[in-house]
């Protein structure tokens, strides 16, 4: 069991009333240079794991770039030459229609 002071118990109410959790109030109360330097080390921890963790996002970028792309079917190849026609002969023509005649056209060139 541990014997408090009057003003170790009064450090311990307060710090409890802010919010600090009771463990870490009754370290503080018990020695205030032993918990400052506790806080100091979990800061200088947590400012390591913090740049550990935002740097993920720009390793996970450079790791991506090396990803080949996919290439291109024979359909999507088909549909592309169609649409480049179609938009070549009816330049008016608004796309979705475009789209929808390429891609009948596309599907009617596979089936040869």
């Amino acid at each position: 069991m541990i014997q408090l002071s009057q003003e170790q118990v009064a450090l311990v109410t307060r710090l409890v009333g802010m919010g600090v959790p009771f463990p870490i109030a009754l370290a503080a109360a018990t020695d205030p240079a032993a918990a400052a330097r506790g806080a100091r080390d979990g800061l200088e921890l947590a400012a390591f794991g913090l740049n550990e963790v935002l740097d993920l996002p720009t390793k996970a970028l450079r790791a991506s770039r090396k990803i080949k792309k996919r290439r291109a079917s024979a359909y999507n190849k088909r549909f592309a030459t169609e649409y480049k026609k179609l938009k070549k002969k009816h330049p008016r023509t608004k796309h979705a229609t475009l789209m929808k005649r390429a891609h009948a056209a596309a599907r009617k060139g596979g089936k040869k």
